[in-house]
C-alpha cells in the first residue's frame, strides 16, 4: 500500500482552499449612493412597504456551509500522516481487549468449573455422611433388636424355667396328697404317673394342703381304675400287634368275640366330675336371686298376655287373631298355650333346686344359670312385644331365646350332672324348654311372615313350611343325640310338631304335606334320641364293672343306668 506525500497533500489543501474562497464585493462610496439616487419629489400620497427578499434553499445551505469555517489543512495533514498508526493502535486495541476477553471467559469457565467441583465433593460428602448415619442408625436398630430378642428370650426361658419349677413343685405336692391318700385307702403308694393323670389343681385356684388332699382322697379311686383300664388296652393292643404279626392260624371266632369284648369302652360324652364344688361366694347368691327374678317375669308376662290376669287383650285376640292357629301353614293350634302352665311349673322346679346348698356353688348352676336366666327374659321379651307392636319384633324375642336355651344344653354337655335328682330337675328341665321354644320359634317366624305377606323368591308356602320342618328336625336331631340322648328335647319339640299337626288337620289351612312331614319328623327325633340311648345303655351293660368294691355311689346313683356303670369307665 503506498501511502501519499506531504507534498501532495500540500498542494491538494491548496486546490480546496482556493475553491473556497470567494472574492469579497467592492463597497461603494457613499457618495455615489447618494447621487445615484433619485431626487425626491415631494410625495403627493405614501409609498408602499418594500417587500421582504426570498431566502431560497440554495441561500439557506450556503449559509450553513459558510458558518462551518474552513478546515485547518496542518490538522488534517496531520491525520491522514497518522492514519497507518492509528489503524496498528486500532488493532493492538482490539487485540488486547479480545485476549482480556479471553482470559476473562478462561477464568469464569476456570470458576464455574471449581465450583462444580466443589458442589461435587460437598454433595459427595453429604451422601457418604448420609450413608454412614444410615449405616449407624441400621447398626443400633440391629444391636437394639438383638438386645430385646436376647431379653425377651432370657425372659421366656426365665418364664419356662420358672413354670416348670412351679409345675414340678405342684406336682410335687399332689404326688405327696396323692399318697398320703393311698396309705389312707389300702396301706400302699401305688398312684398314677403325673404324666397319665389330669392336675388335682386347676389353672388359677390356689388350694391349701388340707384342700388338695381332700381332692386327692375324692379322685383316687377312680383314677386308679382308669390307670389299670389303660394299662390293660395297652396289654390288649399289644397283643393284637403280636398276633396280627403271625399267621393267625390259632385265632377263632370265639377268641375274636372275647376280645372285642375286653377291649375298653369310650363313651361319647363327658363323664360326671367327681370333683368337689368351690367355696359359694356372692356371685353365686346373685345369679341365684337373678334366676328367681326372671321366672317371675316370665310367669307374670305370660299370664298377662294371654288373658289370664290382667285385663290385657289375649293372645288368641290379638293381630286378628294370628297366634291362635290358622293364620299360617306352621301355626300351631290353639290349645298350644296349655304347655305354657307345664313351662312355667318346670322352670319353678328349676328355680327351687338351684337354691338348695348342694347347687348354689355347683360349677354347671355357675355355668348355665346365666344362659337360663337370660332365656327366661327374651322369652317374656316376648310376651310384652305381641302386645306392645305391630311390626312383627317378636321373632327376634324368639329366636333369642331359642339360642340361648340351645346354648345352655351345650353347657350341660360338658359338665354332666352327677346322679339322678340333678340331672331330672336340671336337664330335663331346660332340655323341655328348649326343644319347645325351637318349635316355638318356627312358629313366630311363620306367623309374622304370612302378616307381612311375604313371597320369597315366590317359592310356594307350602314349600318353605316343609323346608323349614326339616331344617329344625334335623338341628333338633343334633342336639337329643348329645350326651347319653337328650329325650326331654325331643318331647319338647314333638309337643309343639303335634299341636302343628292338629292345626292343619282341624283349621282353615289344611296341608296334606305339613302333616306328613310334622308327624315323620316327630317320631325322626324321638327314634334317633331313643337309638342313642338304647346304644350307649347296651354298650355300657356288656361291659363288666371294675373294682366294684370300690365304688362308693350314693343313693341317688344306684340303679340310675348313667351312674355307677358310667363312672366306671374311661372316657
Amino acid at each position: 500500500m503506498t501511502h501519499p506525500t506531504s507534498s501532495d497533500s500540500s498542494d491538494a489543501l491548496a486546490r480546496l482552499k482556493a475553491q473556497t474562497e470567494k472574492p469579497a464585493a467592492p463597497e461603494k462610496p457613499a457618495e455615489s449612493a447618494e447621487k445615484s439616487a433619485p431626487t425626491e419629489k415631494p410625495a403627493e400620497k405614501p409609498a408602499a412597504p418594500e417587500k421582504p427578499a426570498r431566502v431560497t434553499m440554495a441561500d439557506r445551505l450556503n449559509g450553513w456551509l459558510d458558518s462551518l469555517g474552513s478546515p485547518d489543512a496542518e490538522q488534517i495533514e496531520k491525520r491522514i500522516a497518522d492514519t497507518p498508526g492509528r489503524i496498528r493502535r486500532h488493532q493492538l486495541r482490539r487485540r488486547a481487549e479480545k485476549q482480556l476477553r479471553d482470559r476473562r471467559e478462561q477464568e469464569r469457565q476456570a470458576e464455574e468449573q471449581a465450583k462444580a467441583k466443589r458442589r461435587a465433593e460437598l454433595a459427595a460428602a453429604i451422601e457418604e455422611t448420609n450413608r454412614l448415619l444410615a449405616e449407624r442408625r441400621a447398626a443400633e436398630e440391629a444391636e437394639r433388636a438383638e438386645t430385646e430378642r436376647r431379653a425377651a428370650a432370657e425372659r421366656a426361658e426365665a418364664q419356662r424355667l420358672a413354670e416348670a419349677e412351679r409345675r414340678a413343685a405342684q406336682e410335687e405336692r399332689e404326688t405327696e396328697a396323692l399318697h398320703i391318700a393311698a396309705r389312707e385307702l389300702d396301706g400302699t403308694d401305688h398312684v398314677p404317673a403325673p404324666d397319665r393323670r389330669p392336675p388335682l389343681q386347676q389353672p388359677g385356684e390356689e388350694l391349701s394342703d388340707a384342700q388338695l388332699l381332700d381332692r386327692a382322697r375324692a379322685l383316687l379311686p377312680e383314677w386308679r381304675r382308669r390307670d389299670r383300664i389303660v394299662e390293660k388296652a395297652r396289654a390288649i393292643e399289644t397283643a393284637a400287634s403280636a398276633a396280627a404279626e403271625g399267621d393267625g392260624s390259632d385265632v377263632d371266632d370265639r377268641h375274636d368275640h372275647d376280645y372285642l369284648h375286653d377291649a375298653p369302652y369310650v363313651p361319647p360324652y363327658v363323664l360326671p366330675s367327681r370333683q368337689r364344688d368351690p367355696e359359694p361366694e356372692l356371685s353365686d347368691t346373685f345369679r341365684q336371686v337373678t334366676v328367681t327374678i326372671t321366672w317371675v317375669l316370665a310367669v307374670a308376662a305370660g299370664l298377662v298376655s294371654t288373658g289370664w290376669l290382667g285385663d290385657a287383650t289375649s293372645l288368641r285376640e290379638i293381630h286378628d287373631g294370628a297366634y291362635r292357629g290358622g293364620s299360617s301353614l306352621l301355626s300351631m293350634a290353639g290349645w298350644w298355650m296349655a304347655i305354657l302352665p307345664v313351662l312355667w311349673g318346670l322352670l319353678g322346679a328349676y328355680v327351687l333346686y338351684q337354691w338348695a346348698p348342694s347347687q348354689r356353688s355347683a360349677v354347671r348352676q355357675r355355668a348355665v344359670g346365666w344362659y337360663v336366666a337370660n332365656a327366661m327374659i327374651t322369652w317374656a321379651a316376648w310376651f310384652l312385644l305381641v302386645h306392645a307392636q305391630p311390626w312383627g319384633l317378636e321373632i327376634l324375642a324368639a329366636g333369642a331365646t331359642t339360642v340361648l336355651s340351645v346354648r345352655a344344653i351345650q353347657v350341660l354337655n360338658l359338665h354332666t350332672a352327677r346322679h339322678r335328682t340333678e340331672r331330672t330337675l336340671t336337664d330335663v328341665v331346660i332340655g323341655v324348654f328348649t326343644g319347645w321354644s325351637i318349635v316355638f320359634c318356627l312358629f313366630s317366624v311363620s306367623v309374622v311372615l304370612t302378616r307381612w305377606g311375604a313371597n320369597l323368591l315366590w317359592i310356594p308356602g307350602e314349600i318353605w313350611a316343609v323346608l323349614g320342618l326339616l331344617l329344625t328336625t334335623w338341628a333338633t336331631s343334633l342336639l337329643t343325640m348329645t350326651e347319653r340322648g337328650r329325650m326331654a328335647i325331643a318331647l319338647g319339640y314333638s309337643w309343639g310338631l303335634v299341636a302343628i299337626i292338629g292345626a292343619r288337620l282341624f283349621g282353615q289351612l289344611f296341608s296334606t304335606w305339613v302333616i306328613i312331614v310334622a308327624g315323620i319328623c316327630a317320631f325322626v327325633v324321638i327314634l334317633t334320641t331313643e337309638n342313642r340311648r338304647y346304644r350307649i345303655a347296651r354298650a355300657e351293660r356288656h361291659q363288666v364293672p371294675f373294682d366294684h368294691d370300690a365304688d362308693d355311689e350314693t343313693d341317688d346313683d344306684a340303679h340310675d343306668g348313667f351312674g355307677t356303670d358310667e363312672l366306671n369307665l374311661t372316657r
